[in-house]
């Protein structure tokens, strides 16, 4: 179960973080693309129709992503943001990290470090990270998943298909169907119940954020066949 909340800046100024019980969101009938999408850049026509072609809007740079199947899975993208303030909880003591989206300023996101499945950047007020999320961010905040919180700077999003060459603790790495080798740091995304059991040698689809500096933040696996 997660818990987040989008407050306004007045609000987030004057009290403190109210947390909504929010679980993965399912949109029916929609069909992935595997193109690379900058996040520096507005969507493009096909991928926006791709993603949700029954949504008014999207969230910028948002890919839809497909399971080893080719039914539809989720909605992958980045935010980039501000943080602009740090404070425990109360009752637990956990974290809780106020981020200022930079697409849309007028609204923050309250939320606790246990509700990220991994950090991987300096979290310091004033600071700028990226949040790599799932989720439809616009129409269905509420049930947004966020991944990782990873360096600030610009991504490619992307997919890859092929075979596990290692399965280890901290990353793991992909001969994909072209030849290319890949190299992943193995955080808390989503992965399929019966991908990556073993050490190597099994059939899988990776969607990953990519850094300017090659940098593989993995989003999501899935058994492929």
């Amino acid at each position: 179960m997660r818990y987040i909340d989008k407050l306004s800046l007045m609000a987030a100024a004057l009290s403190a973080a109210v947390f909504l019980s929010a679980c993965g969101g399912h949109k029916e009938g929609v069909q992935g693309s595997s193109a690379d999408i900058s996040t520096s850049e507005e969507i493009s026509e096909a991928a926006a129709v791709t993603a949700a072609p029954e949504l008014s809007e999207t969230y910028p740079g948002t890919v839809a992503a497909t399971d080893g199947t080719g039914a539809f899975s989720s909605d992958f993208g980045i935010m980039h943001a501000t943080v602009l303030g740090i404070q425990p909880d109360k009752e637990t003591g956990i974290n809780i990290y106020n981020l200022q989206d930079k697409t849309d300023t007028e609204n923050t996101w309250s939320i606790p470090a246990n509700q990220i499945g991994s950090i991987e950047a300096e979290m310091t007020p004033g600071g700028e990270v990226a949040v790599a999320f799932s989720g439809d961010m616009i129409n269905d905040y509420e049930n947004v998943q966020f991944i990782a919180v990873i360096p600030e700077g610009n991504y490619l999003i992307s997919s890859v298909t092929g075979t596990t060459l290692v399965n280890v603790m901290s990353t793991f790495s992909v001969k994909t169907d072209n030849g290319e080798e890949m190299t992943f740091l193995k955080d808390n995304c989503k992965i399929e119940e019966g991908a990556m059991t073993g050490d190597s040698g099994e059939r899988i689809s990776v969607y990953y954020a990519q850094s300017a500096d090659g940098t593989n933040y993995p989003l999501a696996v899935y058994k492929a066949e």
